[in-house]
């Protein structure tokens, strides 16, 4: 995809948002790419990053000018960059510098604090100057899951487990363990915590149940369910700013939004969802708040809620390099609409990773494309005519209001959420 003939392709490794969502680092296979979200109408390309070999990880503190980095070849040593002070081809200023035994695998940091996560211990940082103030000696971790809080109270949460669903709640600021939840009965595959650390989402390695536990007590409060015949690997669990709502991105093509909070309301809707949920067996469970399917499938998926412009979006970097935005009506739910897409690659970089486009010049948004079919429409056989079609069990759009009930697609039998109270 770059201009210059024969060069290698720019290619897509994974997609970071910072603590509050007003970035985005896109790691390739020449360095990383700082994007600045704002609003649905601009996004700016702030710092591009080179490094031979590309770039593993990198995590940007908040809107500032830290982030830690962990190139290819080095995935022993965590650099910690500014990027306002750049040098060279436009790398930042490495100011901070940690070398460890193996190789790290995933990092999370907040105003206090740094945790590096390798396959068998977690270690925690000063985030001022990098001195190691306590190891965690933890089950192996190929994936290197683990939790930072951004707020005030500072709290790591990690799998203690690799049969059960068991997470430990470590405090990085007394450096004491204030809990074990028992979340799941099969491991756990996500972890997120609201902004304000005091609720806690999870997810297991099945997929179909996501629950929600406050701390520091320990309290399941939520338990949503993504879906009933299909499971999924779970790739994020994300809140938004104020922890009213909860993301969860997947393997499938579905990313589910749900409703974090008790409603109050009695709108009636949540009364249907819960004579639903009494008929198959699931009291109290209600169906997820809203959906949104990107037009062209590409998990997985690295989803956030943050409002852009002060409108709630649910914005969704999918692993073919694109950033959606999609609207979330927080009253009424249902599917959400694709408001933009952004192509985050390209021709953005040349084939000795200068940036060539103008990073003081916004991305343009490419066109909206309709949405996509169902997980059901795809894999089912092709059909050559509107008969065999609905032998198959697809119908036209128009004729899906129709239809029978089908339980094992998420769009005849959307995924539920029960309350715990």
């Amino acid at each position: 995809m770059n201009s210059a003939a024969g060069a290698p392709e720019e290619k897509f490794a994974f997609a970071s948002f910072n603590q509050d969502c007003t970035s985005l680092a896109v790691g390739t296979s020449k360095g990383f790419h700082l994007f600045g979200l704002r609003s649905t109408d601009r996004v700016e390309q702030q710092h591009f990053y080179q490094a031979e070999g590309g770039v593993i990880l990198a995590e940007r503190l908040f809107g500032g000018a830290l982030v830690a980095v962990v190139t290819h070849n080095s995935p022993q040593q965590l650099r910690v960059v500014n990027i306002n002070r750049a040098k060279g081809a436009n790398n930042g200023a490495e100011i901070l510098s940690h070398h460890y035994s193996n190789d790290i695998i995933s990092v999370t940091l907040n105003r206090q604090r740094l945790v590096a996560c390798l396959e068998r211990s977690l270690h925690i940082h000063n985030i001022k100057d990098l001195v190691e103030l306590h190891t965690i000696f933890s089950p192996p971790s190929l994936k290197g899951l683990q939790a930072l809080s951004v707020g005030d109270l500072s709290l790591l949460a990690y799998p203690s487990n690799v049969t059960v669903g068991h997470v430990a709640i470590f405090d990085t600021l007394s450096l004491k363990e204030v809990a074990t939840l028992e979340a799941h009965s099969s491991p756990v595959v996500a972890l997120a915590f609201d902004p304000a650390g005091t609720k806690l989402a999870t997810a297991s390695q099945k997929g179909t149940v996501i629950r929600v536990f406050s701390l520091p007590d320990g309290q399941r409060i939520f338990e949503f369910r993504r879906g009933l015949a299909r499971c999924a690997s779970i790739s994020t669990l994300a809140f938004d700013g104020e922890g009213m709502w909860l993301a969860a991105a997947s393997n499938t093509e579905t990313i589910h939004v749900f409703r974090a909070t008790h409603d109050s309301s009695g709108d009636g809707a949540e009364s249907w969802a819960q004579w639903g949920g009494w008929v198959f067996g699931m009291m109290s469970q209600v169906r997820a708040f809203a959906m949104a399917r990107p037009p062209h499938p590409a998990p997985p998926y690295s989803c956030a809620l943050c409002k852009l412009g002060g409108v709630l979006r649910v914005l969704v970097c999918s692993a073919d390099g694109h950033l959606l935005v999609f609207a979330l009506d927080t009253t009424a739910g249902g599917t959400c609409s694709l408001v933009c897409c952004y192509r985050l690659l390209g021709e953005m970089s040349g084939p000795d990773g200068e940036v060539k486009q103008d990073i003081s010049q916004p991305l343009v948004p490419l066109q909206c494309q309709p949405p996509c079919r169902t997980y059901a429409q795809m894999v089912a056989p092709a059909a050559e005519s509107v008969e065999e079609e609905q032998h198959a069990g697809i119908l036209p759009e128009d004729e899906i209001a129709a239809a029978t009930f089908r339980l094992d697609d998420d769009e005849e039998f959307p995924p539920m959420v029960s309350h715990t109270k």
